[in-house]
């Protein structure tokens, strides 16, 4: 009998993507964010965190 196990570890959230990925996908993340689809609230986050480290830069 053998087992699969997965690490976590390497799964990113889409919370996590690098600011930079963020800033590239502006526009669409903006138009999901104006959606009712189940990643929204998601994009919304990842707009907030853009809006953050702008007016930290």
């Amino acid at each position: 009998m053998s087992t699969t196990t997965t690490d976590d570890s390497t799964d990113l959230d889409a919370d996590d993507a690098p600011i930079e990925v963020v800033r590239e996908l502006e526009p669409e993340l903006t138009r999901l964010a104006d959606t009712d689809l189940p990643i929204a609230p998601h994009a919304q986050n990842a707009l907030d965190r853009l809006e953050e480290a702008e007016a930290d830069a």
